[in-house]
């Protein structure tokens, strides 16, 4: 007999604590942890103050407890399907038992005892009971029929876990579950067969070996065979690999993958080679050519996609490869020159733009993870290098400063949504088990994010060294990093709307940073330079050796900026915007008066003396009650979001 399972009792016969039904509760930030209600306000209906800084400690843990349930659940489930042989249980209920000999006792018993009635399995329960199987006259084995298996009963009350947290799932007819008769085992079941490392070893090698003849007949037979017919028998091989592909990737799928990239790389190579053949390079075609070559490949591996698409292991390879040559097809036909130079720059923006749009809104099932990540990563490094490029030489694009702020601004805003669309998912989403497509499909959307985000931020610090090396400047050096801050502030503030227990540091200290910081930076350089030429050294002090001041525009948005930061933190609670605020004022005020407080410490620099006295006796005076304001102000700003 089993032994019995606990009971868990709550702390106190008051304020109950309940347990969760499944691991999705404790991972939910927008329930109160005590009773997983619904979160209204700062107090929880028990009475838990959620802004006390030990229950993100709760919430911590919680995260753990389920991720350790999730592991137990998927070890469980890990071992069940490793099983590939027969494996004889014996059901405590049903109508229809097989024949198999009872469990002797481990002790022999005093007396005989009745056969006991088989009874249903409670939700805590892990093994089944063992029970003296009743004898059925039946000719044949006949499977237990799904009501023989009744699913557990819901937890009630404050029962401490529910089925799900247990990785518990109702016992269910399967072929497991099913003893055979006459001594023979049961269906054994398929794994998936799984490429050697030693195999991927040697096709990668073998790649490497026809990409490395190929490039060596199309670089140093030009005297034997000349353009057009190294360019034939390069596509011609091309063509017949991803026929051999294509006709082995039923049995073979791993070969077939890496006859596929080899043949890619000749076609390639190819499209490379057609465009210096004929009049294509006087007529300043080239890229256009290769661009439209490289288009057509990636046509063939869609329509070789398509055309595996219902094979039991499809060849990843055409896909891949389609994704990979679409963006870098596009940016080469967008790079004709007859364009001029600003038409290049806008034409290949505009259609890196499409490609970024295109893999953000297509769904999982038109556009698999990993092609999304290749879309994703070369039209964004293709944006950084068009950006940078025209940001760098302004004297070659008319308006350098429209194209480099688009390049800069697409990706971007991409991200800005992926991040905002993220918030909102990530909140209530469980932890998926690490080895699961989910859990891959997961990291690999964090990918995209993280790619948006750091090319974005390369192209912003790229932009200000140019700014403030150049003679020219496109932009100024801190309309980059005020850009990149406004978008990690909408981030920052969704994430804080969507997350009830996130606090304002985590979430915007980056946009604050990168708002506040540079604009800073730059206005005490300013300042620093306009006081030099505007100011002079004189025996009496400095005097002013220059007429006029141009006009400050930069301070003033500052001081706008930073007031509105400030007065935003105060009005939605939020001890970040508060502090940076009043910090990024402070310091600007002494910077712009910085110059008059030496002037006049020049000439009255005793004046500094009596304020400092004055100061130190008004703190004498009112000690207690200034130190019990000061610690009151601390604790209160310490209390805010």
């Amino acid at each position: 007999m089993p032994d019995p399972v606990p009971e868990f009792h709550p702390s106190t016969p008051s304020q109950p604590i309940a347990w969760p039904v499944s691991t999705a509760q404790l991972r939910d930030s927008t329930l109160n942890p005590d009773d997983f209600s619904p979160i209204r306000g700062r107090f929880t209906p028990t009475g838990l103050d959620l802004e006390d800084p030990r229950c993100a400690t709760v919430l911590e843990l919680s995260r753990s407890a389920a991720d350790l349930l999730d592991e137990r659940a998927r070890l469980i489930d890990e071992i069940r399907s490793s099983t590939t042989t027969a494996v004889t249980r014996t059901t405590p209920v049903g109508p229809t038992v097989p024949q198999t000999a009872a469990v002797p006792p481990a002790t022999p018993p005093a007396q005989p005892t009745q056969p006991t009635q088989p009874t249903q399995p409670t939700p805590m329960s892990t093994q089944p009971q063992l029970t003296q199987p009743q004898p059925q006259p039946t000719a044949e084995y006949a499977a237990p029929s799904p009501q023989a298996f009744p699913d557990p009963p819901q937890p009630l009350g404050l029962h401490p876990f529910g089925p799900q947290l247990l990785g518990f799932q109702p016992q269910t007819p399967t072929a497991f579950s099913q003893s055979p008769t006459n001594g023979r085992t049961a269906a054994t079941v398929p794994r998936r067969s799984r490429a050697s490392a030693v195999q991927v070893l040697l096709l990668v090698l073998g790649v490497g070996l026809i990409g490395l003849a190929v490039s060596v007949f199309a670089f140093l037979t030009y005297p034997l065979f000349g353009n057009a017919a190294r360019t034939i028998c390069i596509a011609v091989t091309g063509f017949i690999g991803l026929a051999v592909s294509a006709a082995i990737g039923g049995k073979t799928r791993v070969t077939a993958e890496g006859v596929a990239w080899a043949s890619f790389f000749a076609l390639v190579t190819a499209s490379v080679l057609a465009s210096k053949l004929g009049p294509i390079p006087r007529l300043h075609l080239r890229d256009p050519v290769t661009g439209l070559m490289l288009l057509m490949v990636a046509g063939i591996a869609m329509a070789l996609h398509l055309a595996t698409a219902k094979r039991t292991t499809p060849t990843r390879a055409y896909s891949l490869a389609a994704s990979l040559l679409t963006p870098m097809g596009l940016a080469m036909i967008g790079s004709t020159g007859l364009l001029g130079r600003t038409g290049q720059s806008l034409t290949v923006i505009t259609l890196m733009t499409g490609v970024l749009i295109t893999a953000y809104l297509l769904p999982a099932s038109r556009l698999p993870d990993a092609e999304r990540l290749l879309m994703t990563l070369e039209s964004s490094f293709i944006l950084m290098v068009i950006g940078l490029g025209d940001f760098a030489n302004p004297n070659h694009v008319r308006y350098a400063a429209a194209t480099s702020l688009a390049a800069y601004a697409a990706p971007m805003i991409i991200a800005t949504l992926m991040w905002t669309r993220a918030a909102g998912s990530q909140a209530t989403q469980p932890m998926p088990d690490p080895r699961s497509p989910q859990r891959v499909r997961t990291t690999i959307a964090d990918a995209n994010r993280w790619i948006l985000t750091i090319i974005t931020a390369i192209m912003g610090v790229g932009m200000m060294g140019l700014s403030m090396t150049n003679d020219y400047r496109p932009l100024p050096p801190d309309v980059p990093a005020a850009l990149f801050g406004v978008a990690a502030l909408i981030v920052g503030a969704m994430w804080m709307r969507r997350r009830p227990a996130l606090r304002s540091w985590p979430a915007l200290w980056p946009g604050l940073t990168t708002l506040l910081a540079p604009m800073l930076l730059v206005s005490w350089n300013e300042r620093w330079a306009r006081d030099q030429i505007v100011y002079s050294t004189s025996p009496y002090g400095m005097t002013p050796t220059s007429p006029g001041h141009p006009f400050p525009v930069r301070e003033i948005l500052l001081f706008v900026i930073a007031l509105a930061v400030l007065i935003a933190g105060a009005l939605l609670g939020w001890q970040a915007p508060i502090i940076a605020g009043t910090a990024t004022l402070i310091l600007h005020v002494i910077v712009l008066l910085w110059s008059w407080i030496v002037m006049f410490s020049l000439a009255f620099w005793w004046v500094w003396l009596a304020v400092g006295g004055i100061i130190l006796i008004i703190v004498a005076a009112r000690y207690e009650r200034s130190l019990g304001a000061a610690r009151t102000l601390v604790t209160r700003i310490s209390q805010l979001r």
